[in-house]
């Protein structure tokens, strides 16, 4: 390897996961990662809990 070529390959930079890539947003990445939620409140206060809590709490309650 030439010394030009591997300084080539030294000087790209590695795209991110998500960030300036167009294709795959930031957004996109988060909802990717995103539990999936319900979310409901007591008052004022919002709260969300994962989906999979209240299949198992209402599999709980029936039985």
């Amino acid at each position: 390897m030439k010394k030009s070529e591997f300084l080539k390959l030294l000087s790209k930079k590695s795209k991110p996961l998500a960030g300036n890539n167009r294709s795959f947003s930031m957004r996109a990445t988060k909802r990717k990662f995103a539990t999936n939620r319900q979310k409901f409140r007591i008052g004022v206060k919002t709260y969300y809990i994962p989906t999979k809590l209240i299949r198992t709490y209402w599999a709980k309650t029936k039985n």
